[in-house]
């Protein structure tokens, strides 16, 4: 279920489905096991599940420690006529059409909801986004898939995680309207906005292990980082935040905001 709150400012899109399929309805097959960053400290794993009710063969990037399920989930295409069974699902393409988690759903629809963005013409729509935090690359993707004319910048901090993300995620190469650049994300805008680059949509999804909010991390909430922000957007800009707690209490939630 999704509610939509309209306020003056910011716009709030809450994702409150959390559906999962039960261990005993899916198969698990791990691909590649606890790798670890000299960066971030993070480990990750990434795993392939077959869905024993639909045949479905899905892939997740999954960093230990985190208390708030996986960091990405795909859809994944089998050769023709072959079933999941029948082939390693290794070697098999991503779905980039495809939108798996409900939160990444929400978060590119912000920008059509809100105007920044017009789905008018598609094949023509011509805009710049930054996309802070990769994961797998899914919105990456989607959107080049999608709208071909869009130019897509992501910055993440993590250099495993973009290297996973190429190897099992099927994020594409640097190239004209894809480029990821390996930094930190507060840097980075803060650089955008002193030499005045300007995105039609800026999508945050920078997430921690530590404090009340799972998502954004600390220095994505202080005030110097949002008026940053505020300097990189367009005129019809728009800013689209992941916000996960880590706890359940919504006053704790608040207060993290706030």
């Amino acid at each position: 279920m999704l509610f939509y709150v309209s306020l003056s400012w910011p716009v709030f899109e809450e994702d409150r489905s959390y559906a999962h399929v039960a261990e005993d309805q899916q198969a698990r097959y791990i691909i590649e096991f606890e790798r670890c960053s000299d960066v971030t400290g993070n480990c990750y794993t990434v795993y392939d599940t077959i869905d024993v009710f639909t045949g479905d063969v899905n892939r997740f990037l999954i960093a230990d420690g985190y208390q708030e399920g996986h960091e990405t989930a795909v859809r994944l295409i089998p050769p023709a006529g072959i079933k999941s069974e029948q082939s390693d699902s290794r070697f098999w393409r991503v779905n980039h059409t495809h939108i798996h988690s409900q939160y990444v759903a929400v978060m590119l629809t912000a920008p059509f909801a809100l105007s920044s963005l017009s789905l008018s013409s598609d094949q023509q729509l011509n805009a710049k986004i930054l996309i802070i935090g990769l994961g797998g690359g899914s919105m990456h993707m989607f959107l080049t898939s999608q709208f071909p004319k869009i130019t897509v910048t992501g910055v993440e901090l993590d250099p495993v995680v973009v290297e996973l993300a190429r190897r099992w995620f099927g994020l594409a190469k640097n190239s004209s309207n894809v480029r990821i650049i390996t930094m930190d994300g507060v840097e980075y805008i803060k650089k955008a906005a002193k030499r005045k680059e300007l995105f039609n949509v800026v999508l945050i999804d920078a997430c921690t292990k530590r404090g009340i909010l799972a998502c954004p991390s600390d220095p994505f909430t202080l005030p110097n980082f949002l008026n940053s922000v505020m300097e990189i957007l367009e005129p019809t800009g728009v800013v689209v935040v992941n916000i996960l707690s880590h706890d359940d209490s919504s006053n704790e939630v608040d207060e993290g905001l706030l």
